[in-house]
């Protein structure tokens, strides 16, 4: 009689487990803070909360890789704001306040707002054309243009010149027609 009672007990309780070669969970695992999922042989990923912030650490030799396979992005956000969005053959943007920043593009990178640096500014372009400040479209844009046929030159897009270098090293000012060695 017993016997049965706890074969029949136990082969229950049993078959209520995950088995350890793997099945499917159809609960909720929770953990409490401090505890630690660990991943890999040597504990390599680990994910917790500690009761007051949430971690994600990889302490192996290879790389923390976020990735989807259905061509979508990756989102990271705060509070309801976004703080950088990456998509797949896409933009990577940055986020200030929810306001998107910094963006790439197929030709290089958007800024959105005023770039302020502590340090040297470089501009550097493999075509003659270092920097440009416009406004909308072309017109009335000028450009700072540096190589060994125009030497430091800042101009108008329709290719009147403001300031340049003169051939002895003076510079040399226009405006309205006038021309001005300074």
């Amino acid at each position: 009689g017993n016997s049965t009672t706890l074969s029949s007990t136990l082969t229950s309780s049993i078959a209520t487990k995950l088995p350890l070669a793997g099945g499917t969970l159809t609960g909720h695992l929770n953990l409490g803070d401090n505890v630690i999922a660990k991943f890999g042989l040597d504990a390599d990923l680990q994910i917790y909360h500690d009761g007051n912030h949430s971690y994600i650490n990889e302490s192996g030799t290879g790389n923390l890789v976020l990735n989807t396979t259905n061509g979508g992005g990756v989102f990271l956000t705060s509070a309801g704001e976004n703080l950088a969005q990456f998509f797949s053959n896409g933009a990577a943007t940055l986020f200030h306040d929810n306001s998107p920043k910094i963006s790439t593009t197929t030709t290089g990178i958007a800024v959105t707002g005023a770039i302020s640096s502590t340090g040297a500014n470089v501009f550097a372009h493999n075509t003659e054309e270092i920097l440009k400040i416009k406004g909308t479209g072309d017109t009335g844009a000028i450009h700072w243009y540096h190589n060994t046929a125009r030497k430091g030159i800042l101009g108008y897009s329709n290719g009147s010149s403001i300031l340049s270098a003169a051939a002895a090293g003076d510079m040399v000012l226009r405006s309205e027609n006038e021309l001005f060695l300074v």
